[in-house]
This record gives C-alpha cells, sequence and structure tokens, in this order.
C-alpha cells in the first residue's frame, strides 16, 4: 500500500503542478487577450481615423478639382470676352480713323470747291466788266466812262474774292443792272 500511496501523492502533486502550470498560463493568456483586444481597439480607432481623413481628403480634392474646373471655365470666358472687346476696339479705332480721313477728304474736298468758286466769280466778274466796255466803246463818251467802271468793277472783283457769297451774288446783280444802263454818277457830270 505506501506503493500506492506514493502513487497517488505522486500523481496528486503532478496534478497539482499542471493545474498551477495551467492556471499560469491561463491568466498569461487573458493577459495576452486582454492587450491583443485593447491593440485592435485602437488599430480599429485609427482605421476610422485614416477613413475619416481619407473621405475628408476626397470630397476637399473634389471640391479643388470642381474650383479648378471652374476657374478654368471662368478664365476661357474671360479671354474670349477680352478678344472680344479687343476685336471691337480695334474695330473703333480703324471706324475712328476712317471717319477721320473722310472729314480730312471732305475738308480738302470743299477747299477745293471754295476756290473754284471764288476763281468762278473773279472770271464772272471780268466777263461782266469786259461786256459791259463792249456795250459802251461805240459811245465815246461812255467809253471812258466804261474804263472808270471796269477799274471800279476790278475793285470790288479784288476785294469780291474774301467777300461772302452772299454779298458777291448782290454785287453781280448790281453790276447786271448797270450793264444795260449808264452808272449812276454819270447823272452828276463825273465822267
Amino acid at each position: 500500500m505506501p506503493y500506492l500511496a506514493y502513487a497517488l501523492a505522486a500523481l496528486s502533486f503532478g496534478l497539482g503542478v499542471a493545474f498551477f502550470r495551467i492556471s499560469d498560463e491561463n491568466s498569461e493568456l487573458s493577459r495576452v487577450k486582454i492587450a491583443v483586444e485593447m491593440k485592435l481597439e485602437t488599430a480599429e480607432g485609427e482605421a476610422k481615423a485614416f477613413r475619416e481623413k481619407y473621405s475628408t481628403e476626397a470630397k476637399a480634392r473634389e471640391f479643388a478639382e470642381a474650383a479648378q474646373t471652374l476657374a478654368e471655365t471662368s478664365e476661357r470666358a474671360a479671354r474670349s470676352q477680352l478678344a472680344h472687346e479687343t476685336k471691337a476696339r480695334e474695330t473703333a479705332e480703324k471706324s475712328l480713323e476712317e471717319t477721320e480721313n473722310a472729314k480730312h477728304s471732305a475738308e480738302a474736298a470743299l477747299a477745293d470747291a471754295q476756290e473754284q468758286v471764288r476763281m468762278l466769280n473773279a472770271q464772272l466778274m471780268e466777263a461782266s466788266a469786259a461786256r459791259e466796255q463792249s456795250e459802251r466803246k461805240p459811245d465815246a463818251a461812255a467809253s471812258g466812262k466804261g474804263d472808270a467802271a471796269a477799274v471800279e468793277t476790278k475793285e470790288p472783283a479784288e476785294h469780291g474774292a474774301d467777300a461772302s457769297p452772299p454779298a458777291r451774288a448782290g454785287a453781280m446783280a448790281a453790276q447786271a443792272s448797270m450793264a444795260g444802263s449808264r452808272p449812276w454818277y454819270s447823272f452828276f457830270g463825273l465822267f
């Protein structure tokens, strides 16, 4: 029997040692399990934070891309508007230049026309004076008067070149009325 008691004691001791060893392993496993669970929770929290950060960055990127697209569209519209305004300004400047050229041409044509009118008035007065002289030549007394009238006619013609057209027309009408009759000063016996 003592052999059986030793065997039971050895078995009890072995079971006790095994129990304590298993219990230590269980407590170690529990600590490891808790540590792993804590690390898992931390990793899940970090993953959630990274997901939120990524989502925020993705939204920010989309917003930046939309803003860039809008800016490019606005820039193209502004360039197009600027091109239209530049073309309109160039057209307006060209039109203004053409208008100024036309104005200068018209002024030159007007000056030429005025000069021609002056020359024609002078020629008309000379012709009128010549006609008056030719009408007065048959009369010897009237011949002397005709020379004076021609001198009188030439003097207004010289002054008439600078006179206004209505004044010249009045002078021509007066000369025409006097062409068929004797001058008014002949009644006083001056010539």
